[in-house]
């Protein structure tokens, strides 16, 4: 590989931002240690991410296109890292509960699930009796 994640982590943050200097703040790094990241990033692929105007980075057709995968990389990064470290790991989990178990029971099951798995996605779907029958059947398929 001819990047880091450093380097995609200083590059989403200066998208995020503007500036050099705010991303680096961000990052808990100096400004000339995130520049120069960015440049061996670009110098590596011989090609811009920011159009430059100042001191303010506004990113160009390839820096646009570039951001969502590299935040979607960061973030599996941080998932095995949690996993290395012996945190507990959860992927997206999607609950299904009839209307009275869902608004009542439901709710409060998901919210302390999420309190006590911060990083974990969940989504419930409340139903009635006839709906769930069809959508339990549809989750069944493409759960598996």
């Amino acid at each position: 590989m001819r990047y880091s994640l450093r380097q995609l982590e200083v590059f989403a943050a200066i998208g995020q931002f503007g500036t050099v200097s705010a991303a680096a703040d961000k990052l808990a790094m100096s400004q000339s240690a995130a520049s120069t990241s960015l440049s061996e990033l670009e110098h590596q692929f011989d090609c811009r991410l920011f159009d430059r105007n100042g001191k303010r980075l506004r990113l160009n057709e390839t820096g646009r296109l570039l951001l969502p995968k590299a935040r979607e990389l960061l973030d599996r990064a941080s998932e095995v890292e949690a996993i290395l470290a012996g945190g507990e790991a959860f992927g997206a989990l999607r609950v299904g509960a009839t209307l009275t178990i869902g608004n009542y029971l439901g709710t409060l099951l998901v919210g302390e699930f999420m309190r006590r798995h911060p990083g974990s996605e969940v989504a419930l779907e409340v139903h009635n009796r006839s709906e769930e029958r069809r959508v339990g059947k549809e989750c069944l398929r493409t759960c598996r």
